[in-house]
């Protein structure tokens, strides 16, 4: 079920939604997507609303907020919490609730409070709360 608010340049999703891009794929319970409107260069080069006024032109997701049941995948990754919001200023996904987890095939686990991962070189951040464990298993070549 999709509805969307223009006002706002949100659209909200729900049952068993599933947002999908090249290399990432979110699942989830409800999706919220946030836009972010695009400007085209006018005739003479300026950029600025457009006649038809300043909702037109194209629009981006700049946010992405997942809840119930998340499950972030990209390539051989896999992350999982009760929470996921992506920002494509960052490229990055934060996990929380529940009990966030990061599956990966070269890396092991990681579980924390909250898991921070960046899409452009695998950095993972674990944000623990006092008297809560980090957990973090790796396999190793013998």
């Amino acid at each position: 079920m999709l509805t969307y608010l223009d006002v706002e340049s949100r659209a909200h999703l729900e049952k068993n939604v599933v947002a999908q891009s090249t290399e990432q794929r979110m699942s989830a319970a409800a999706v919220d997507l946030y836009f972010r409107r695009t400007e085209k260069a006018n005739a003479n080069g300026t950029t600025g609303s457009s006649p038809a006024g300043p909702t037109a032109g194209a629009q981006q997701i700049s946010r992405a907020v997942g809840t119930g049941g998340v499950i972030i995948e990209q390539g051989t990754r896999k992350a999982t919490a009760d929470r996921g919001e992506y920002s494509a200023m960052d490229g990055k996904f934060v996990m929380s609730g529940g009990n966030p987890t990061i599956f990966d095939a070269a890396e092991g686990i990681t579980t924390g409070h909250q898991l921070t991962f960046f899409l452009a070189d695998d950095t993972i951040i674990v944000d623990s709360e006092n008297g809560s464990r980090t957990l973090t298993k790796h396999r190793v070549d013998r």
